[in-house]
């Protein structure tokens, strides 16, 4: 594709924009042409500040420092800053999804009715044994490329509880991104078999 087609796609696709600001970024035609597209589209911002700008230029006070921004030159370590402007995106990410509300939803009558139909037993909350959990974590050797085991979910046709496995994607030192070796679960997004919109 035509680099400027495809930016403008994926531009109009996003969920939450991060403009990096710098003052090479603020020079640029293509930057100030993206962030007037997603303005005028209504895209959610958060400006991440990567230098300190002493002369912000007036066009984007006027238009843009109204967006919420994250300074990481504010930040003592780049996992700070990190999870700073990942805590922001994931909030905005959110109450896009939910109306613009970032309050839960209450559970209507009719799912309410639903879970109280069920055993006793799925409803009621695990009992966690914390020392045990942490012993657990303790004992992993979160190497990348590794297989590692805590908590606890029915894993068999005949509900037996088994330890969760979990495979080890990128190690951090004391931390780890991981994603479970097998699904958990399978339930239906809709009891009824009719059209509904997301």
């Amino acid at each position: 594709k035509e680099w400027e087609e495809e930016i403008a796609d994926k531009l109009l696709g996003c969920s939450v924009l991060l403009f990096l600001v710098s003052e090479r970024s603020l020079e640029s035609t293509n930057c100030k042409d993206e962030l007037h597209l997603a303005r005028a589209e209504g895209k959610k911002f958060v400006n991440v500040l990567v230098e300190n700008i002493s002369d912000m230029p007036s066009w984007f006070k006027l238009r843009y420092m109204r967006y919420q921004d994250c300074r990481l030159f504010n930040y003592d370590s780049y996992d700070e800053a990190v999870e700073t402007l990942s805590q922001k995106v994931g909030e905005m990410a959110f109450a896009r999804s939910s109306g613009g509300k970032s309050e839960a939803k209450k559970p209507s009558e009719e799912i309410i009715q639903q879970h109280a139909s069920y055993p006793e037993d799925i409803l009621q909350k695990p009992e966690i044994d914390a020392e045990k959990y942490d012993r657990s974590i303790r004992n992993n050797k979160f190497e990348k490329g590794s297989v590692v085991e805590f908590g606890s979910y029915p894993q068999t046709a005949d509900g037996k509880v088994k330890p969760i496995e979990w495979l080890v994607l990128e190690s951090y030192g004391s931390k780890a991104m991981l994603l479970r070796k097998y699904a958990l679960d399978n339930k239906p997004y809709h009891e009824k078999r009719r059209s509904i919109t997301w």
